[in-house]
């Protein structure tokens, strides 16, 4: 049997937090990278909780078919507040012995998630509004990458 140190527990608690973040971001791909995203955030809080230097488990994004649906302001408000609270949980936590360059990982993407989701909360200029989604997206993918486990020799 695994045991914990009090960290780790409060780690492993914010796991539920971040499975109940939930932002309608209206375009299905959009949508179903940050919903990839999220679930890769939960699995590096569990690695982290665990004392692992890297993730342990691939995430994937499942495309839904489906049309484009308008952007909701206050969800995208409501989960960048969410991930806020979730990270300041955590670096109030200290970064732990083991695993520090996921510890920064996670950091940074709750960083960044947070200020693209507020960005999408503010009113958007027509003109610019494919281009900023487009920059999510890729923002979205990258850090997805970010939080995917690197080649390794002996897998």
């Amino acid at each position: 049997m695994t045991t914990h140190r009090p960290t780790s527990k409060a780690i492993l608690l914010l796991v539920d937090q971040v499975q109940d973040v939930h932002a309608d971001l209206g375009e299905p791909r959009i949508q179903a990278t940050f919903d990839a995203v999220i679930d890769a955030l939960g699995h590096a809080l569990v690695d982290l909780a665990d004392g692992a230097q890297a993730p342990s488990s691939t995430t994937s994004v499942v495309d839904v078919p489906g049309p484009a649906l308008a952007l909701d302001p206050v969800s995208c408000s409501a989960a960048a507040a969410h991930l806020a609270q979730i990270a300041a949980a955590l670096k109030r936590l200290g970064p732990p012995s083991t695993g520090a360059s996921l510890g920064c990982a996670v950091d940074s993407v709750l960083d960044g998630l947070v200020i693209d989701l507020q960005r999408c909360a503010e009113p958007a200029d027509p003109h610019n509004r494919a281009r900023t989604r487009a920059q999510f997206h890729r923002q979205l993918r990258a850090w997805l990458a970010k939080l995917q486990p690197g080649d390794r020799l002996d897998a």
